[in-house]
């Protein structure tokens, strides 16, 4: 890897037009980086694909000359055709430095590392006459109210002679946060071949431990070289601000405890605003949270806050009413302004986030299963935060089971009947709560799904029989009957059955194989596989469980 300083050859990286020409090099002497955070291009997150916008960038070919310190452009033909590419890594902990560094403790050291792991906007372009010209989107903001967020650009390039991705020669660098592979052909992907239109030409940086090496801080042999800093002092690298876009409705996230918090490609932390919005507070976005089914106390608190359209945290331009609702396994202990444990509304009137506080509902050992908070704004869902309340129960398979799927003259307009015994625990089931999801499955193929909201189902005086039914106008997949019986004698023995048209059952496969019948119920789960055969002319398919 060469970096352009003090190597044999390198790449220098410039961003919004820093070279003079917005954002396509001209030649001449580099200049230096953006002097800081302040200072760089502002880029609204989101791309321009979203409503948000892009920044220029150059990548100019140097000789890794010592003096000047980003060495002499090379502006020849030698790399005419290379690809390179471009990627922005953000400073999700604002401490100055992308990746790794114990210069403020190390406390955070994996959230530095996950900076590392997630870049937040890539894009490709092609070498000519020593530099490439483009535009770089990128997907993770702050919002404008708090400055932004501090980002850096780096670049990559292959410099091999074999056509479409020069995989076979050395790899230049600009500085990296991390060391990468010195087998090109596990930072490119693909393979050397002649230009073929018909050949997809792509380009694949997987991060992770086996193929790029992210060191700790104050590694023993080589120190911290990678940490790059904000402050403008990197040569090679520049600098942007990305801020948020604007809100179109209610994020949800869980702050994280950056003493326990391990890092990984594929988690996402977003810089919220804590509710004074005086400080940044790391918050964890599609990661389920765990509660614990001993009733009062023992509660989390999750953030509400206004989201831009990729849920990064913003400023609203005006206040925005949120309502908030739970199912049955779960109540809003705090805020509680109407005295209904499952509803709660706020207000966010910046970027300020509220605080809400979840609790299981109940006593101690009532039932166990799956929940969720769910965020609406204008009457729009926009944020969901699932919520497993107690142990997740195993799934039971049916004690016995039938469907019956008939196409009929109009494939568009086909007929589901389904239905099965099964035993649970009936402590675990409670569908007036909890709701429940319905799913036929062919093969990887869903031919029918449903799902039932908690307060949907109405129940007889002793609890023991609980039914859905569509009203008439509903377009597709319309349920004329669910019914969901528990015996009297034996609570723990149920029965369900499903009768829904009309369907669209023009893909189905109706010939015979095998069916997948599946039911939630809570935090009770209920499949089995049917065993499928067709009528002679193909029109309908009737399936038992083994």
């Amino acid at each position: 890897m060469a970096t352009g300083r003090g190597r044999r050859a390198g790449l220098c990286l410039a961003v919004g037009g820093r070279t003079g020409t917005g954002g396509t090099y001209a030649g001449g002497a580099f200049p230096p980086p953006a002097a800081g955070i302040a200072s760089a291009p502002i880029v609204i997150a989101g791309g321009e694909a979203l409503g948000g916008s892009e920044v220029a960038f150059d990548v100019v070919v140097s000789d890794g000359a010592a003096s000047p310190p980003a060495g002499h452009p090379l502006t020849g033909p030698e790399l005419n055709g290379h690809g390179t590419v471009v990627f922005a890594y953000a400073d999700l902990d604002g401490d100055g430095f992308i990746g790794p560094t114990n210069a403020d403790g190390t406390a955070d050291n994996e959230v530095e590392r996950q900076e590392v792991l997630t870049p937040v906007g890539r894009q490709v372009a092609v070498i000519l006459a020593g530099s490439a010209s483009g535009g770089l989107g990128v997907s993770l903001g702050a919002p404008a109210s708090a400055g932004g967020l501090g980002l850096v650009l780096v670049a990559g390039a292959t410099t091999g002679a074999s056509p479409p991705l020069f995989i076979d020669g050395p790899w230049i660098a600009t500085l990296l946060p991390f060391m990468p592979s010195t087998d090109p052909h596990r930072i490119l992907g693909g393979t050397s071949h002649a230009p073929d239109p018909d050949t997809l030409v792509d380009v694949e940086l997987e991060m992770d431990s086996e193929r790029h090496w992210v060191p700790t801080p104050d590694q023993p042999v080589i120190g911290t070289p990678l940490a790059i800093p904000l402050d403008g002092s990197s040569i090679t690298v520049d600098l942007a601000r990305a801020v948020s876009g604007p809100a179109v409705g209610a994020g949800i996230g869980v702050p994280i405890d950056v003493a326990t918090y391990v890092a990984a490609p594929d988690r996402r932390l977003l810089p919220a605003r804590d509710p004074t919005g005086t400080t940044r507070v790391l918050v964890d976005v599609d990661t389920p949270i765990a509660l614990a089914d001993d009733g009062p106390g023992d509660a989390v608190t999750v953030l509400v806050y206004a989201a831009d359209l990729l849920a990064n945290p913003t400023d609203p331009a005006a206040a925005l009413v949120v309502d908030l609702e739970v199912g049955g396994a779960l109540r809003i202990a705090t805020p509680d302004s109407d005295g209904d444990p499952r509803r709660e509304t706020v207000t966010l009137a910046s970027a300020a986030s509220a605080a809400i506080t979840l609790d299981d509902s109940g006593v101690a050992g009532d039932f166990s299963g799956p929940d969720r908070l769910i965020a609406t704004v204008g009457g729009v869902p926009t944020a969901a935060l699932d919520v497993q309340v107690g142990d997740p129960l195993p799934p039971t398979t049916w004690s016995s089971a039938r469907a019956v799927l008939r196409r009929g003259s109009d494939p568009e307009r086909g007929t589901v009947r389904a239905g099965g015994e099964f035993e649970s625990d009936p402590a675990s089931i409670a569908p007036v709560l909890q709701g429940a999801t319905v799913t036929l499955l062919q093969g990887a193929e869903v031919l029918y799904e449903r799902t039932i909201p908690p307060g949907a189902f109405t129940a007889n005086g002793p609890g023991t029989r609980f039914a859905f039914r569509d009203p008439a106008g509903v377009p597709e997949g319309r349920i004329r009957s669910l019914i969901l019986e528990r015996r009297r004698s034996a609570p723990s023995a149920h029965k369900l059955k499903l009768t829904t048209r009309p369907v669209d059952l023009s893909d189905a496969d109706l010939d015979g194989g095998a069916l997948t019948f599946r039911v939630q119920v809570g935090g009770a789960v209920v499949t089995g596989t049917l065993s499928c055969a067709a009528s002679p002319t193909g029109a309908v398919m009737r399936c038992l469980s083994h």
